[in-house]
C-alpha cells in the first residue's frame, strides 16, 4: 500500500534524517561500552593466568564517568530530535483540533499530569475531523473492583455505553497513547483503513502464539512490523475476535516513544499514521 501524499513524504524525510544525529551518539556510548567490557575481559585473563588485574580502579572511575556522559547525552538528544519530529508533524497539519481535551473520571494527580503530557502533544497534530473521538473518549481510573490492572480500552463495539480508556497508576504518556488509538479506532473508516493496511502487511501470513505473558489463544502475526516493534512483532499483527487491531494503537504508541526511528525504520508504516492524524482516513 503506498501513500504519495507529498505532505506525508516532506514530513517523513524531515523526521528521519534526525536519525543522523541519534545515531552518532548511539556509536559513542557504544564505543565506550565496548571499552569497558574489554578491560573486564582483560583483568578477568589476568586473574585466571596469575598476573593479577591489569587496569586500575581509577581507570574503570574514568570509563564510568564516560559511559554515563555519552548515554547522558543520547537521551538528552532523543528527547530534543523527538520535540523536533512532532514539530515537523504539526508544520504541515491544517484544520487540527489545537487544544485537545479528553474528558477524566477518577484521576489522581499522576494520571492528570500523564494525560496532560498526551493532550500537550496531540495540540495541533491531530485533525478536526476527529474531534467527536476526541470528545467522546473518558479517560478513568481502573475500578477497585477490577482484577485487571494493565491499562485497556473498552468502547461501544464491546457493549459499553461509551469510550473508555482505563488507566491503573504509574502509567506512561506512550501507554495512554496506545489506548487512544484503539478509541480513535472506533470511527469506521479509521477502522477500515487499519484493517486494510493490516491485511496489505501480513498477506496470508498464518496467525502464530505471541509467547511469554500471553493466553494460549492469543496469536498475531509479524509481518515485517519488528524492524520497528521488535519482539513485539506478532503483538502489532494480533488477531481479535472483536475485529479490533492494534496498528493504530502500537503506531501512535511508537510516534509517541520514537518518531525518528519509526520513520526510518518503517516508512510506509510512519506516513499511514501521518494520515491517521491527520484526518485523511476518516
Amino acid at each position: 500500500m503506498e501513500y504519495h501524499d507529498s505532505r506525508w513524504s516532506q514530513t517523513h524525510e524531515a523526521v528521519k534524517k534526525m536519525g543522523a544525529r541519534l545515531a552518532k551518539l548511539s556509536q559513542a556510548h557504544d564505543k565506550t561500552v565496548a571499552r569497558m567490557s574489554m578491560m573486564l575481559d582483560e583483568d578477568a585473563d589476568g586473574i585466571k593466568e596469575g598476573r593479577g588485574a591489569v587496569h586500575s580502579p581509577e581507570e574503570y572511575d574514568v570509563l564510568n564517568t564516560k559511559v554515563d556522559e555519552a548515554l547522558g547525552k543520547f537521551r538528552k538528544a532523543k528527547r530534543e530530535e523527538t520535540d523536533k519530529a512532532w514539530k515537523e508533524i504539526k508544520k504541515r497539519n491544517k484544520d487540527v483540533i489545537k487544544n485537545v481535551q479528553f474528558k477524566r473520571e477518577g484521576l489522581d494527580n499522576f494520571l492528570h499530569k500523564v494525560v496532560d503530557q498526551v493532550s500537550w502533544r496531540l495540540d495541533g497534530a491531530i485533525s478536526e475531523r476527529l474531534q467527536q473521538w476526541v470528545d467522546e473518549t473518558i479517560i478513568r481510573s481502573i475500578p477497585k473492583n477490577v482484577k485487571e490492572r494493565r491499562a485497556y480500552f473498552k468502547g461501544t463495539r464491546h457493549g459499553e455505553l461509551d469510550q473508555g480508556v482505563y488507566l491503573p497508576t504509574g502509567v506512561t504518556p506512550e501507554t495512554v497513547a496506545h489506548e487512544l488509538g484503539h478509541s480513535l479506532e472506533t470511527n469506521a473508516n479509521i477502522h477500515a483503513a487499519a484493517h486494510g493496511f493490516l491485511y496489505h502487511r501480513v498477506g496470508k501470513e498464518p496467525a502464530k502464539p505471541m509467547g511469554g505473558g500471553f493466553g494460549q489463544l492469543e496469536v498475531g502475526r509479524g509481518d515485517e512490523f519488528g524492524a520497528v516493534f521488535g519482539r513485539d512483532a506478532r503483538y502489532v499483527g494480533k488477531h481479535y475476535k472483536t475485529e479490533d487491531t492494534e496498528i493504530v494503537s502500537m503506531g501512535l504508541e511508537k510516534m509517541f516513544s520514537d518518531p525518528v526511528h519509526f520513520a526510518e525504520a518503517d516508512r510506509e508504516y510512519f506516513k499511514f499514521m501521518l494520515g491517521i492524524l491527520d484526518g485523511s482516513f476518516t
